[in-house]
């Protein structure tokens, strides 16, 4: 009885930890524009990344994807809703800012 215990323990650890389906997508905001992105990540650190390099959060709240920026060891939506063009790439979270982010971890 044990034994078929900590074998259930250790496969719902494993399949509760696993990476994210890292294959381009297409996503949908709440206005009904579409864009094709990649999940990354797994249940604790995760984002999307564009086919141009933008990294991207969803916004449960206005149920949008928003680009992404970093607050304390986390990435959060910044509040623009990403619509396949970018304009200021000053504000935009990069990936050499993720690195530098996971090596925190």
């Amino acid at each position: 009885m044990k034994k078929i215990i900590l074998t259930l323990t250790v496969i719902s650890h494993t399949l509760y930890s696993a990476p994210a389906y890292s294959h381009l997508r297409e996503f949908q905001n709440a206005d009904g524009t579409t864009f094709y992105a990649t999940p990354k990540g797994n249940h604790k650190f995760n984002y999307i990344q564009t086919q141009d390099g933008s990294i991207l959060k969803y916004n449960t709240t206005t149920k949008n994807f928003e680009f992404g920026k970093i607050v304390g060891k986390k990435i959060v939506p910044n509040g623009e809703v990403y619509r396949g063009v970018i304009k200021n790439t000053t504000q935009i979270l990069h990936q050499e800012d993720l690195i530098k982010l996971q090596q925190k971890l």
